[in-house]
């Protein structure tokens, strides 16, 4: 998955991400929990380029889905 950081940085939309994870886990959102943050692989502010991985867990008998994630800076 590939996505585009058009304001703030990097580092800031990952602590925005994990809060808002954090906020719904809270809320005991059913099929939520800290496991579907996103994990910081590497990040190169100079190239301004992240790579960051994520697990999640799936209905209907579906086995866990795992999701790369590449964020560029703008």
């Amino acid at each position: 998955m590939i996505g585009y950081v058009q304001v703030n940085d990097i580092p800031h939309w990952k602590q925005q991400l994990d809060s808002w994870v954090d906020a719904i886990v809270g809320d005991t959102v059913e099929n939520w929990s800290v496991t579907d943050k996103l994990a910081l692989l590497g990040h190169d502010a100079a190239q301004r380029l992240a790579f960051l991985r994520s697990h999640h867990q799936r209905l209907a008998g579906l086995s866990p889905i795992q999701i790369d994630h590449l964020w560029i800076e703008m």
